[in-house]
């Protein structure tokens, strides 16, 4: 070369005058020393091929004749300059090149600051270095400082099986996360199947019959996901995307719809604020929303009326401040409660807890959620399950009906020929619902407009039909509580459009009296309990004197009743005399100003709020829970069957009564079975392939019918299978632990329900005091006869 000079190869690439068209070039270019302080040489052993984001680079005005290709290298230090503290040379590393790069990355030898590397561990090699660097910083950036991801927090991924997907999968079980991902093919469908832990649920794209909203909905009992990591969405009409975009992304009001209160969505659509903008000032200019009418002030205005409102908000703040002693000892006496606090950061229904193990048992803890599917696997084949007689079917039916107990062996040598096996199976699959309609999903309740929209529902309109609908309905929920009160039901759930409702039966969950759980609840229900006066019976109505229902909010330890009685309401009045006057002397200080008709003041309704904000703040979480007990539970038996809040007065619930489920029959109920089937598949093992058995079922699978499942399992699967639990997320609170009076004699709770329905074994777990807390069972492995589970 002249003069000695040493030169190399390094692709660039050169834009068009139009912009459309890109050339790659290769171009000589001088291997120059380090002259910068900060910069090291690197010799380049691997870089990825990333796509090139020629609208950024002109956002940027990165006017060049040629821009250098590649930026995520790794490779081995050769120089470093004076100042570089990090590196020296042979150091093995890997990085990204800035946009302003003069050296592209596909070339032999590259200059870079050392700010934009790291070192290289020895055991990662150099192309998965500079292949997953990239990838691997979105992922952790979208899920850890973008979305705050967390142990417990379900996470939508997707096309979870690109190289983002795969290591933001990846990432957030790390983290202990539920995942649900989509595919966008089959073979990424297989592809995001086998990942070890597997995602919780994979949505299938590829066919275009999947709805990412409803699934997500489902997957999480109606309360949508955390976060939500997409790979583009659906700004427009049908009209207006290609057909490829319309099957493989979701419409953005999709993800909006699934995602959760307080939820994080991270998006890869530069288009999205744009057009949400726009949106507003559209809807601005039609009418639909106005803004509130306020007079303009002039620019020599702008410094007193700054001045007045700092001043008035630091005098709100002392105001507030004021409760700040109560607070501190609220939560010292009830650290529970500091949880409670984060709901204006994150003020999403978070039922689960993190995955706990426990210790390895011969039964399993007790389980008061409700599921909506349990997956068993085992080496031995569920075949069993499959292509039942009629004989059998009739005799499961009886035995049901006749609550007949069905004792197996330990284990089962051909299950397939064991008649009883099959008859108990049978016996194990059937509950009670009312109200019923083959057409209409009746569970879960909560969040299934979405799965009702577009059914028939012809009493929406028809209020004569709405009422007879509400008759018959609460004709069954009064048998219900009456066969519990005569201890013949050992327990039922109601499930409204907003809340779930578990009545218990006395002797179960360790307490003397029937208890009634409701979740989640907010504010406005509570109250409404406390002040329920009435009770309505055909037509006619009889009113007492605040006759409230008494409940506690157990996980919060605050007993929530207060009697209203003649001398506590008059002292209220002059309390909140002395609070009027105590809130115009904190706001002496505007007179003083001369702004008191500038600043508007709180008023009484926004102070009280303020005082409040502790009840406010647990609404429809896992703390919110009520408990109600004993004679309280008739009380909220009439509270149900007269409150407005019951039923959705629009949408596709509009009208139609909450769903009652039940172990056992009542009055107007109609008998229900729930699905099973058993699947065969191969997978890989270390010497190959095997055999692999699954039996799916779905449905509300209440507690008696979980544990029924597990003991068939344990005679049939010789002791061997594990179950993947999915529950539904609002039940899972249920298994907190109440306060209990006193220990039960488990006998005599025996000898007292010994006409309820239940396997005696079932009934001996259900009367267990719940240890669960605001968990549920998510995972179950038997191995040997040995429980061990995952919550």
């Amino acid at each position: 070369m002249p003069g000695g000079v040493v030169t190399m190869k390094g692709l660039y690439f050169q834009q068009s005058s139009t912009s459309e068209e890109i050339t790659f070039v290769f171009q000589e270019r001088e291997n120059l020393p380090v002259t910068e302080d900060n910069y090291v040489k690197l010799k380049v052993k691997a870089c990825a091929l990333s796509p090139i984001n020629t609208k950024l680079m002109a956002e940027m005005k990165m006017e060049k004749d040629f821009f250098p290709v590649g930026r995520e290298v790794a490779g081995i230090v050769l120089e470093v300059g004076s100042k570089v503290s990090f590196f020296q040379p042979d150091d093995e590393v890997v990085g990204i090149l800035p946009l302003d790069s003069e050296d592209p990355g596909l070339c032999e030898v590259v200059r870079v600051h050392e700010h934009y590397l790291v070192h290289k561990p020895e055991k990662v090699t150099w192309t998965e270095a500079a292949g997953t660097v990239r990838d691997g910083v979105r992922a952790y950036t979208a899920l850890h400082y973008l979305s705050h991801l967390s142990t417990g927090k379900s996470v939508l991924i997707m096309d979870g099986a690109s190289a983002f997907g795969t290591i933001a999968i990846q990432l957030a079980h790390h983290r202990g996360a539920k995942v649900i991902s989509t595919a966008c093919s089959l073979e990424d469908k297989q592809c995001l199947e086998r990942f070890r832990p597997s995602i919780a649920r994979v949505i299938d794209l590829s066919n275009g019959k999947a709805h990412v909203a409803e699934s997500c909905l489902e997957e999480t009992g109606g309360l949508g996901v955390d976060i939500v990591l997409d790979a583009g969405v659906r700004l427009y009409t049908k009209d207006d995307e290609p057909a490829e975009k319309l099957q493989l992304l979701p419409h953005k009001h999709d993800i909006i719809t699934l995602l959760g209160v307080g939820g994080h969505w991270v998006t890869t659509e530069e288009n999205l604020q744009l057009r949400i903008l726009k949106d507003v000032m559209e809807k601005l200019s039609t009418g639909v929303f106005r803004g509130m009418g306020r007079r303009p002030r002039p620019l020599s205005a702008a410094l007193d009326f700054a001045t007045a409102l700092w001043k008035f908000m630091q005098a709100e703040a002392q105001f507030l401040d004021s409760n700040q002693e109560n607070d501190l000892l609220w939560e010292e006496k009830f650290p529970e409660r500091t949880a409670i606090t984060e709901l204006l950061q994150t003020p999403h229904v978070s039922v689960s807890e993190p995955d706990i193990p426990s210790s390895e048992s011969t039964e399993l803890p007790v389980d008061w959620s409700i599921k909506t599917r349990l997956l068993f696997t085992s080496s031995q084949p569920f075949t069993w399950a499959d292509h039942v007689k009629a004989q059998e079917e009739a005799q499961g039916v009886i035995q049901h009906c006749r609550a007949t107990e069905v004792t197996l062996p330990q284990s089962i040598q051909d299950p397939k020929l064991c008649t009883e096996l099959r008859c108990a199976f049978q016996q194990s699959l059937i509950y009670w619902l009312h109200p019923a309609f083959s057409w209409l999903p009746l569970f879960p309740r909560i969040g299934a407009d979405r799965r009702m929209a577009g059914k028939t529902n012809p009493w929406s309109n028809d209020e004569t039909l709405q009422h007879n609908l509400m008759s018959d309905w609460s004709v069954s929920f009064t048998s219900l509580y009456n066969l519990l009160k005569t201890r013949l039901c050992p327990f039922f759930y109601v499930c409204t459009y907003q809340f779930t409702v578990l009545f218990r039966a006395a002797g179960l969950a360790g307490n003397d009296v029937i208890t009634a759980l409701v979740s989640p609840t907010t504010r406005g229900i509570r109250e409404a309990m406390k002040n329920e006066d009435y009770i309505k019976e055909n037509s006619v109505t009889f009113f007492f004197s605040h006759v409230g229902i008494e409940f506690s909010l157990p996980l919060i330890k605050e007993n929530c009743h207060e009697k209203k009685k003649a001398s506590e309401t008059s002292l209220g009045h002059e309390e909140q005399a002395v609070s009027d006057e105590d809130e115009e002397e904190s706001f002496s200080w505007l007179e003083e100003m001369g702004v008191q008709d500038r600043i508007k003041k709180p008023d009484v309704l926004s102070i009280k709020l303020r005082k409040e904000k502790h009840e406010i703040q647990m609404d429809h979480r896992p703390e919110s829970v009520v408990l109600v007990k004993g004679l309280n539970t008739f009380t909220l038996l009439n509270f149900l069957i007269n409150s407005k809040s019951l039923i959705a007065t629009s949408g596709p619930q509009a009208g139609l009564p909450p769903t009652l489920l039940s172990p056992v029959a009542f009055r107007g109920a109609t008998m229900q079975m729930l699905k099973a089937r058993s699947v065969n598949v191969k997978t890989q093992a270390l010497s190959g392939y095997k055999d692999q058995f699954s039996l799916e079922i779905t449905g509300p699978v209440m507690p008696h019918s979980l544990h029924s499942m597990t003991m068939l399992l344990r005679s049939s699967q010789s002791g061997s299978f594990s179950a993947g639990l999915y529950t539904h997320e609002p039940t899972a609170v249920f298994n907190m632990c109440p306060p209990m009076d006193e220990v039960l004699d488990k006998e005599a709770v025996h000898e007292e329900l010994a006409n309820c329905g239940l396997h005696p074994k079932t009934l001996n777990q259900l009367s267990q005091t719940p240890t669960l807390g605001k968990s549920s069972l998510r995972h179950v492995e038997m191995s040997d006869y040995i429980y061990s589970w995952r919550s």
